[in-house]
């Protein structure tokens, strides 16, 4: 089994059996996976280099058939043939993709994935001036689509792909095989150690992945009132706020300031819990683009280290981040990111972890025992509260029962203001409870 084959169930698309480009004497050559030449029958000399730095990446005799690169990412190949019977140099080419047609392949599944290596893989098609398709999945793609008209979208469970021949094609993704050799061909670094926009633009050679895109979204407000959006729910157990009480306390004091709370994460019930207490039902599988609606309209997001967070940033919105599980570099730059520095934290980054212990009950270090996802679980309500009246303060934001400032002068760091305002939480929270 070959590397490549170990990737076909994550991505929508298999790179072509052949090389797409004809040389001469029957070479044929191209950028789909690597550099990638076939040759006929024959006695040949290959060499693949990197045009930008002299340093030749793979050196060898061939007899016929296809060789390829052990760099999958993106290289600035030089590729050169030779005829070992007539001592000449029969082929040369250097990768150039300006006008070319490149494929960009997005994996099928991770939300958060694709919506964060959207910056890098945009800068790639302007840097390069290449004509471009990418594939991923439909639903991922509509909040992107009408707003990038120079890019093709194709999901090929609905119809084929468009570029049937591409010149090249690269695979964005935390790609992590049981032999590691293969992972290195296929990104620079380990994606763990890098924030997650990073990934793609190792792949991708980009340094620069600040690049804000554009999201596809109605600017009419649906709904009258001040609301906050949140998004409970995510791919791991260990990404969840384990804390037992800490949603229902913090949705408990937002609808004390006077806010509505909507939680629009795509499924009401995940792992037999439901949406959080207090907050109302904006779940579904309903458009991402419905989704932005309600993101672009509201007050400020509060979510987990995912892909609707990431969503929340890129319309503008100010976001509080419930981490742990990964650390603040792993996600955009926020002042609202939130993780408790004496918990264990950061298992996702610890490169001595095989990343076949991450599965959705993962908590690599203390499975079973009394620590078991204390990352999350020892964020508290009160530790959370603060950082939605830091927010408030910060984004001058009043109080939507009353138009009142969150601090007045006098209260302004004040930690009693703190301590009182919380003692009233705790003391709203227990009536409610005891009317149920």
């Amino acid at each position: 089994m070959t590397p490549y084959e170990m990737l076909r169930d994550s991505y929508l698309v298999d790179i072509p059996d052949m090389p797409t480009c004809e040389g001469p004497m029957g070479i044929f050559y191209d950028f789909n996976d690597g550099a990638r030449i076939f040759l006929p029958e024959g006695n040949w000399h290959i060499s693949i280099e990197d045009s930008e730095t002299g340093n030749i990446l793979n050196e060898s005799d061939s007899k016929g058939g296809i060789v390829q690169s052990t760099c999958r990412f993106y290289v600035k190949f030089l590729i050169k043939v030779w005829s070992k019977e007539s001592k000449t140099l029969v082929f040369e080419h250097k990768l150039n993709l300006k006008d070319k047609e490149t494929q960009i392949l997005f994996p099928l599944l991770p939300f958060g994935d694709t919506i964060a290596w959207m910056p890098a893989a945009i800068a790639f098609i302007e840097n390069h001036g290449c004509k471009t398709e990418f594939i991923m999945g439909e639903k991922f793609s509509r909040i992107f689509a009408n707003k990038y008209k120079n890019i093709i979208f194709s999901d090929p469970r609905i119809k084929k792909p468009f570029f049937t021949k591409p010149y090249a094609s690269y695979h964005l993704g935390m790609l992590t095989f049981k032999n590691e050799e293969y992972s290195k061909m296929y990104s620079p670094f380990d994606p763990r150690i890098s924030c997650l926009c990073d990934v793609a633009g190792g792949i991708l050679g980009i340094n620069d992945c600040t690049h804000i895109p554009e999201i596809d979204y109605s600017s009419k407000r649906k709904i009258k009132e001040r609301y906050v959006v949140i998004a409970a729910k995510t791919s791991y157990k260990a990404k969840l706020w384990n804390n037992p009480t800490g949603w229902s306390q913090t949705v408990a004091y937002l609808r004390r300031l006077g806010y509505r709370v909507l939680c629009i994460d795509k499924d009401a019930v995940q792992d037999s819990a439901g949406i959080p207490a207090g907050a109302e039902n904006f779940t579904g599988d309903i458009p991402l683009t419905e989704r932005a609606d309600l993101i672009k309209h509201c007050d400020f997001f509060i979510g987990l280290d995912t892909g609707l967070s990431w969503l929340a940033w890129y319309i503008g919105r100010p976001v509080i981040v419930i981490g742990g599980f990964t650390l603040p570099f792993h996600i955009f730059k926020t002042p609202y990111y939130i993780f408790s520095p004496y918990a264990c934290h950061g298992c996702y980054h610890d490169t001595r972890l095989s990343i076949s212990e991450f599965n959705y009950y993962a908590c690599p270090r203390h499975k079973g025992t009394g620590r078991e996802y204390e990352c999350t679980r020892l964020i508290t309500g009160k530790q959370v509260i603060r950082t939605i009246l830091q927010l408030m303060s910060d984004n001058n934001l009043t109080r939507p029962c009353d138009g009142r400032p969150v601090f007045s002068k006098r209260d302004s760091g004040n930690p009693a203001f703190f301590e009182k305002t919380l003692n009233l939480l705790k003391r709203y929270i227990f009536i409610n409870q005891a009317k149920h």
